[in-house]
């Protein structure tokens, strides 16, 4: 699609009522336009057409009271395309312009190049395919830009329920247990075991109850009798006590007196005691083996008493309670489950009842030692009664052994414990039970959700980067290969080396650096410090342009659609040095003819000139944005041979013939050496020689810079040539020119001198 004709621009800047009168636009077409004229609002349009941004045109509204709001028609291949109310009516993104936009945009502003350039350059490069792979890394890098701010919101509520310096990530791992409440019960037994360590080692273990029993000879000693007493003696000494009524205490008075018998006396009257049968009969009575009958009774009896009697029943009473109290200690600590049993109710009746009942059976054979006395039913049934107590002590034992190996167990424990480690480890089971506890499980699901959506769109943007990386790499290659090319092809003294692209920022930027005599200079930046070489100080403004539109030609050439690209350059020869001009044309020629349309703008008339000599002639059409009476800007047809002839092409050519050919009017050549002298400085330097100034005044410009002109070289040498040619001027020799005499030899030499200062056109 080719853009036919402007057909208006309203109120927007100079181009306030603009139309395009003529034909139709070509393949090719050239527009010429004095600075300030139009050139750039015309460009701003176009852009906005290409873009469908607004902004390109409302930011360049006409500057007036009476102007109305900005409109713009224009005629495609299609038909004609309208903008108004800040719309058009379609768009037209096959548009490529080059003009200062681009250049400030994507290459440099002025003396520096920031990272938004180099942003935007590295998507001049890399094209539509990389826009695209960039704009999805861009948009994963919004995406998880977004889902971090979720992230870290889910983690800053859940973090307000973790103990300080707690560290989420580690808690979120936490598995469930089933068992955790036992863990933290068991873990916290142990943590307050081993702060009160010194208390568990000092404190004694239980005891085992002593279970009161009879004496094991109690049934054989009330059986024994003795063989070698007799009846009779036994008789006798009853009578005895029975005649002197001695009741209970005979036996024992009798046995002790017989003690006392020496030598056959008798201790109470010292009679004789030979031969008495009495006497006798009481010695074969209180024989050894009966006292040790009777003494084996009183044992017995004392044996019963110590067993069963009140001061042992109270001693297991005490054992009992300090166990109870001992258990109740240790139960804080260790597994100890002792059921203490009811030390009055239980036991003391049953003991005394069984006490009782024996004691009785061990009177009554004190009373008869001689004699068998039977247990009887009285006994069977006390000890039958008694035995519930034996079995409730004997398991009451086995519970102590029990809880004392869990002491044993404790004690030890404490003796090894570390309680900043127990504290520790009780800290992670609460934690593990806080991480499933009902509240907190969904915020730590949040999280881990939100953690797994930004870890997919992590791996996402890692795969759309080395998408990007593949395509960028080699597209970065193939263009500083291609800007280098065309570089080498404008003569400009510098390449650029170690292209590349960066993540640094976030945002994928483009790299690179200037190499000049092979020697690598950084781009550098606003911050860089003085002194240092960099952009700003290595390139000439001439060389900055070059630059810039290497870039800019090097994107047509690596551009899959380039066929179909309207291609408008606005100025592409601005500050570049006349040597480059011849390469600039012929380029122009080239992408034009690789594009389906190629619009040129410029203020410079030769250039245009060159330019429209190298183009097909049924394919070039020139056109001029002209002043009109209001000072507005109108596009009408414009003769580029008629303009270009009748100035400085004209005259230099005619010096360049003169040389070659002679010439028969040498005053006329003489008088043209001036116009073409200030035309040459005039077009090298724009802007710096007004139109109403000669070149004696451009002399004394060049004089009064302080050496600092690119021209002052050649001060001398224009003063020489200033001097010789002015004398044929009406203007600054009235009335003598006509009567100088002219001499050839002498004119070849300042026509040679002047075409060595200006070169070719």
């Amino acid at each position: 699609m080719a853009i036919k004709k402007v057909l208006s621009v309203k109120n927007v800047g100079r181009l306030v009522n603009c139309t395009q009168k003529g034909p139709e636009l070509n393949r090719y077409n050239l527009f010429f336009a004095e600075n300030g004229r139009g050139k750039t609002t015309l460009c701003a349009v176009l852009r906005s057409f290409q873009t469908g941004q607004h902004e390109h045109i409302t930011e360049r509204k006409t500057i007036s009271p009476t102007a109305g709001e900005p409109a713009a028609s224009l005629r495609v291949a299609t038909g004609n395309v309208t903008y108004d109310k800040k719309a058009w009516s379609a768009t037209l993104p096959g548009i490529a312009i080059f003009d200062a936009t681009f250049v400030a945009r994507n290459v440099h502003a002025g003396e520096y190049v920031s990272r938004d350039h180099r942003s935007n350059l590295l998507q001049v490069i890399i094209g539509e395919t990389g826009i695209g792979l960039a704009d999805a890394v861009s948009k994963l890098d919004d995406a998880i830009r977004d889902k971090n701010g979720e992230v870290n919101k889910a983690r800053k509520a859940l973090q307000t329920h973790l103990p300080t310096g707690g560290n989420l990530d580690a808690f979120l791992a936490l598995t469930a247990d089933a068992d955790i409440d036992n863990k933290i019960a068991a873990k916290k037994t142990e943590r307050d075991a081993t702060k009160r360590s010194d208390e568990i080692k000092q404190r004694a273990a239980l005891s085992e109850a002593t279970i009161p029993a009879l004496p094991a000879a109690l049934e054989a000693t009330l059986a024994k009798t003795l063989a070698d007493v007799s009846a009779d003696a036994e008789k006798r000494l009853k009578a005895q006590i029975a005649h002197h009524q001695m009741h209970d205490r005979g036996e024992a008075w009798i046995s002790e007196g017989v003690g006392y018998l020496h030598d056959d006396a008798c201790p109470f009257c010292g009679q004789n005691t030979k031969g008495l049968a009495l006497v006798d009969a009481y010695k074969q009575f209180f024989s050894e083996a009966y006292a040790g009958l009777t003494e084996e009774i009183a044992q017995l009896r004392a044996q019963t008493e110590a067993a069963l009697g009140d001061a042992a029943l109270a001693t297991l009473g005490r054992t009992i309670a300090t166990n109870d109290a001992g258990a109740q200690f240790w139960k804080q600590f260790a597994a100890v489950a002792l059921a203490t049993p009811d030390h009055d109710k239980s036991i003391v009746d049953s003991a005394r009842k069984l006490r009782i009942t024996a004691l009785a059976l061990i009177e009554a054979k004190a009373a008869n030692p001689l004699s068998v006395i039977a247990p009887g039913k009285d006994l069977e049934t006390a000890l039958k009664d008694y035995e519930a107590v034996r079995k409730l002590l004997g398991d009451y034992n086995a519970g102590v052994t029990a809880a004392n190996l869990a002491i044993a167990a404790q004690k030890k424990q404490a003796q090894a414990a570390n309680l900043a480690t127990l504290e520790k480890e009780l800290a992670a089971l609460l934690l593990t039970k806080l991480r499933h506890d009902t509240k907190i499980a969904p915020l730590c699901n949040e999280c881990t959700t939100l953690a797994a959506d930004k870890a997919k769109l992590d791996k996402d943007k890692e795969a759309a980067k080395t998408a990007l990386d593949k395509h960028a790499d080699k597209m970065i290659h193939d263009y500083e290969t291609t800007i280098n090319k065309l570089l080498k092809g404008f003569g400009a003294g510098f390449t650029i080396t170690n292209s590349k692209k960066t993540y640094v920022g976030g945002t994928p930027t483009s790299v690179y650096q200037i190499l000049i005599n092979n020697q690598p200079v950084d781009l550098g930046d606003g911050s860089t410090p003085l002194g240092q070489p960099c952009f700003r100080t290595t390139l000439s403004a001439g060389d900055k342009s070059t630059l810039a539109l290497a870039f800019f030609l090097a994107q047509l050439d690596h551009d899959p659609n380039k066929a179909n690209r309207i291609v408008v350059f606005d100025d592409p020869f601005n500050s570049q040095d006349r040597s480059r001009r011849e390469r600039t044309a012929e380029l122009l020629r080239k992408y034009g003819s690789e594009c389906a349309q190629l619009l040129l703008l410029s203020h410079d008339p030769f250039f245009l000139g060159l330019v429209y000599s190298k183009l097909p002639k049924a394919e070039r059409h020139c056109l001029q944005l002209s002043r009109a009476p209001d000072n507005t800007t109108t596009i009408e047809e414009w003769d580029v041979e008629k303009e270009t002839q009748d100035g400085y092409f004209r005259d230099h050519a005619a010096l360049s013939s003169y040389l070659l050919n002679g010439a028969k009017d040498l005053i006329d050549i003489a008088r043209k050496i001036r116009p073409v002298l200030e035309g040459y400085h005039r077009y090298r330097f724009p802007h710096q020689f007004p139109d109403n100034e000669w070149l004696g005044d451009i002399i004394r410009r060049i004089r009064d810079s302080a050496g600092v002109h690119p021209m002052h070289p050649a001060l001398e040498e224009l003063g020489s040539i200033n001097d010789y040619s002015k004398k044929y001027h009406h203007d600054t020799n009235p009335g003598k020119a006509d009567a100088e005499p002219l001499n050839d030899g002498e004119l070849q030499g300042y026509v040679q001198r002047t075409l060595a200062i200006v070169g070719g056109y």
